[in-house]
Parts: structure tokens; sequence; C-alpha cells
């Protein structure tokens, strides 16, 4: 395989593997596999899958090929090609796991490193190798430490927590995207092998040391330097940042995927914690251990590895809905997702073709056919599987070019919803993402969609509510539906309070509304209503993270807005009153209680993502 040949003179390309692929005529293969596409779906009785993978694996063949010679020489990119050609299954799958953020081209380049040193490990862990290409192609090349890395993680696979040869690269990125030097991985793995309950290690360096030498001694910690061995960190201890560290890597290193979350606290204060995959009949993220009082989920963020940015920690439920899925689905939902796009792309091309003259995407689809064929792709791919944001993207940009309706939209967005309702918070973004295409004349639909949702997860998941009473506030702000978006926000307020769920961005944005519109009064008392909901804590050394302090902090800030600094003050010593610490972190605490305004408390802007 690999060899070309030139196409007869005068011949029909008959067989576009060999006139396109194995001759690697890229641009014009990739062109020829899309109308093959749009052909193939076009046919009487619908398309073959079967037909249809082959041309999609095709086209992406062609896309994605002329990468390995950016980065390899003449020999080594020649035989990559010939071994991934060899074998469909692991290049098929590679192919499908990228993405626009990669770099494609570094990507095979890793492949060919770990292809080249061992072919018998990248065939029994290819999940695990694509990992790999498409965490790594983002860090500074390390040839020895990228080597290092991945023989570690296969030769000591029996003494992972997770099975490495079939955990799905989705999740397998949380385990890879680590450049701790070897040695340290495998004094981890001696060390705490077997060790489930990755919080636990957490907790060690969190509680044990810090809590009693930096609050309540006085100790002062400096942050964790990037020279500092998991060893001194487990000998020496540290701040929050080390505990978090030490817990996800070491967690990595035992095979369970692991994340570093950080956020901050209503002080000001940055803080980090853990989060990391539980096994049983059905996995769950752990996203609580080291998290304060009820720091809410929305401030969350960690490092996605594929894509190499913050986003929300809700992102994470990405990979428990990779995990829920057989592989096969999950292949056939993208094909499809992606032929959808493809079939606007070729009408778009055509449409320009016949008439000479860039027009927009939406009057490509008069070209005949394609915009049916386009929908029922996509109706294909969401009715195989839903738990790939690339599959709402792709159906709301497709609303957006008008291959769906707003009432198609309004009917599709309901079944999102029911088949995610084992991921309440994708549910969420799926609804963000998607209602967000319906016009003005249908939001009243959109606001409904969002009650419905929430009374459906209302027992299921209470982060999702919040989240929910948040995206129907904002909408009705941006109409300008100013007292009904304060009420939508208070309403979900006393519920989250009861179901021990994050209720303070919804606070802060019932009062941000009525500050901005100068009603400091009503916001005063919403305040008061909601800090006689909540109960005082014992004194700690986190007192100051509780709800209540949260609370109590707010409408202190908002008496000082008042101009009742008497007040304002009396409710300062309230919370420090519940502080367990040394004099020096005590006056620390004060002076910055003290100095920080009401909008620097409010955390009422989205997520990221």
């Amino acid at each position: 395989a690999g060899a070309g040949r030139a196409v007869p003179q005068g011949r029909h390309e008959a067989d576009p593997w060999n006139d396109y692929v194995l001759a690697s005529r890229w641009e014009e293969g990739a062109d020829y596999f899309a109308r093959a596409m749009a052909t193939e779906c076009a046919a009487p009785g619908g398309p073959s899958f079967d037909r249809l993978a082959f041309l999609h694996y095709g086209y992406s063949v062609c896309r994605h090929f002329p990468e390995i010679s950016k980065q390899l020489d003449a020999a080594p990119a020649r035989r990559l090609k010939e071994w991934l050609l060899a074998n469909r299954q692991f290049n098929e799958a590679f192919l499908l796991a990228l993405r626009p953020s990669d770099d494609t081209a570094r990507a095979f380049e890793i492949l060919w490193l770990l292809l080249a040193d061992s072919e018998d490990m990248l065939i029994r862990f290819p999940q695990l190798a694509i990992a790999f290409a498409v965490v790594w192609d983002a860090y500074p090349s390390d040839r020895g430490l990228l080597l290092g890395s991945f023989r570690y993680f296969t030769r000591n696979a029996d003494r992972m927590e997770f099975d490495l040869s079939s955990l799905p690269h989705q999740v397998s990125k949380y385990i890879v995207d680590t450049r701790r030097p070897v040695f340290e991985r495998l004094w981890a793995l001696e060390k705490y092998g077997g060790t489930a309950d990755v919080g636990r290690l957490y907790r060690r360096i969190w509680q044990f040391q810090y809590e009693s030498r930096f609050y309540t001694d006085g100790d002062k910690l400096e942050p964790d330097q990037p020279s500092r061995t998991l060893q001194d960190i487990q000998q020496n201890g540290g701040v929050c940042h080390d505990a978090a560290s030490f817990a996800s890597e070491v967690g990595k290193a035992m095979g369970v995927p692991s994340v570093y979350i950080g956020g901050s606290t209503p002080s000001g204060e940055e803080h980090a914690w853990v989060g990391y995959i539980r096994q049983g009949s059905t996995p769950q993220w752990d996203r609580d251990t080291g998290r304060l009082g009820n720091e809410d989920a929305l401030a969350g963020t960690v490092r996605e590895p594929h894509a190499g940015a913050r986003v929300s920690e809700h992102e994470l439920d990405f990979a428990l809905a990779a995990l829920r899925y057989p592989p096969e689905q999950r292949r056939a939902a993208r094909i499809r997702c992606d032929v959808a796009a493809i079939l606007v792309q070729v009408a778009h091309d055509s449409e320009q073709a016949s008439t000479g003259v860039t027009g927009t995407r939406s009057a490509a689809l008069a070209v005949p056919g394609l915009r049916d064929q386009a929908r029922r792709a996509m109706y294909g791919s969401l009715n195989t599987c839903v738990y790939d944001e690339l599959q709402w993207h792709t159906f709301a940009r497709l609303a957006e070019d008008g291959v769906f309706s707003p009432e198609d939209v309004m009917t599709v967005l309901p079944e999102f919803v029911r088949r995610l309702r084992s991921y309440p918070n994708l549910a969420v973004e799926a609804l963000e993402v998607v209602g967000g295409t319906l016009p003005a004349t249908h939001l009243q639909r959109r606001l409904d969609l969002y009650d419905e949702a929430a009374d459906l997860f209302e027992r299921r998941n209470s982060e999702a509510v919040v989240r929910l009473r948040l995206l129907k506030g904002r909408l009705l702000e941006s109409l300008g539906e100013y007292d009904a978006a304060v009420e939508a926000y208070s309403a979900g307020i006393p519920e989250a309070i009861y179901r021990q769920s994050t209720f303070i961005p919804l606070l802060d944005s019932a009062g941000r509304v009525l500050v901005r519109h100068g009603a400091v009064e009503d916001a005063i008392k919403l305040h008061e209503n909601t800090l006689f909901r909540l109960t005082r804590p014992q004194a700690s050394a986190y007192a100051f993270t509780s709800s209540w302090a949260q609370v109590t902090l707010r409408l202190a800030k908002l008496h000082a807005l008042a101009g009742d600094r008497e007040t304002h003050d009396k409710l300062l010593r309230n919370i420090l009153e519940c502080q367990r610490m040394s004099d020096r972190k005590h006056a620390q605490l004060q002076q910055r209680l003290t100095g920080l305004t009401y909008q620097q408390l409010d955390r009422s802007n989205t997520s990221p993502r």
C-alpha cells in the first residue's frame, strides 16, 4: 500500500482510492469524496452507511495526510502513510479525533515516534496513542519524555486503575496530560498504587499539613514552584495548589483520569482542588474534594488537554458520555455529523461555481437535494447517540444556515434534553448552543424549555437547575425584561439552598440587576431573606468560605453602597468572629474583606468555555 500511480489518460476515475489516495492527489481526492458523499446520500432508499463511511474516510485522509510531510522527512513520511493506510481502524479513529485546534502535522509526528519505537504497543493501546497525539501536539518537542511517558503507561498497564487498552481517548487524555518526569511517576505508583481514592491524596497535603501550619499556626508557605517534585510535596506539604497538583499527578500516575480544578473564594483568594473519576457501575467525576464551603461549580475551571484551554469543569462530563456509548455508536454518530457539514459545504461550493459569485451559505442551499440530505445526515447522527458537543454545534450552525427551521429546532431541543438526561450539565450546554439559534419570535418557547428542563432535573441535578435559571434570567435581561429577570433569578434561590446546591450566581445576578437600576434597598431585602435561610457555621479555618459568610459579606457591601457603614462593619465582625486562624492571617483577612466592593464580589458572569 502507498505506491502511487497516475490515472491513465482519458480514463474516468473508476477507482478513487487508487486514483486519489494512493496517488497522493489530496485536493482532488477531497473534492471527489465530498461530492460522492452527496451522491450516496441521494441514493434511492437512502445511503449505505458502510459506503458512506468509506467515502468519509477517504475524504478525511485527503484532508489531513498532506500535513504528514510538513513535519517528517520523505522516508518516515512515506512509511507512516503506508502503516496508517494498512491499519484503517486505527487511522480512522485518529482522524476522527482531530479537531481544528490541533497541530495536525505535530500529531502525525508523535504517531510516527510511537510507531518507530514500538509498533506492538501502538496496536495494543490505540486510544492511548491517539490521546498522546492530540494532547502532546501542543507541548514543546521532547522525544525522550514522550517515549518515556508512553512506555511508562504501556509497561505498567496491568498496574493501572483503568484499562488503558480500551479507555477512549476522550477519557485517557486526562491521564496522559502530564510532563512530570517518569521517575516521579514510578515513585508515585510504588507508594500509592491501588489507591482509587485520589481525594485522600489531596486531603493528606491540604488538611493535615496546610490547615494547621498556614491558617492556625501562621506559618508562611510559598506557592509550589514547578521544580518541586512529588516527593518534596509529600514530605513538606504545601498550599492548595500543591495539594491539587500532587493529587492529580499521582492520580494520573496510577492510571486514574484526574484534573486540577481552579477557582476563587468570595474573599478574592485563588483556590485549587482536585477532580477524578470514580469507577463503578456508573463512573462519575468526584469534583468536591478540596472545594471550600459552597464554592459553586460555575466558578471551577480545568485545563482541557485536547483543546489546551481552560474551560468550565462541567465539560468533564463529555468524558463520562464517551464512556457510556459503545465505540461503534460514537463512530457512526460522528461520521454522520461530519457528512451533514460536508454536504452544506458542497452546496456552498456548487453555488459559487454556478454563479461565479461568492454568495451566502443560506443561498447555497438552493442546490437541489443537498438541504434534505444534510438534514437526514444530521438527524441520523442524533438518532445514533448524543454525546459530543460537535453534534449540537454542527446542528446550530446548520440551523443558522437555514437547513433547519425554527420549528425543527423547537422539536429537537426537548430531544437533546431527554437524550442527555443522564448528563444534565451537557443538556444545559446543548440548550444554550442550539436554543441560541431561535429568532426573537420564538423566544417564549425557549424560556418555556428552560422551565421544562429545570422541572426534569429538579431532583437529578440541582447544579443544572441553577444554570437553567441563570440562562432564563439572562435571556430576559437581554430583552430588557429586568423585573422578570430578577424574579427568575430569585425564584431559584430557595430551592437551591434546600438542595444544598450553589445559589450565589443566582443571588449575584439578581443583586446586580437591582443595583444597576438603583434598587439597592430591594437588593438588601433579597440578601436578608436569603441569609435568614442559612445557618451560621461553627468557627473554623474556612468559615469565611461558607454560604452564610458569602451572603453576609455581600449584604455588608450593599449596606456600604446605601451609606450605612455602621451595619457594614458589624456584619464584617460577624464573619471574622467565625474564623479560627493565626492573628496574622486574621488581620490579613480583615483587611481584604474591608477593601472589597460589591461589584468585586459579583460572580454572575457566564462560565468560561
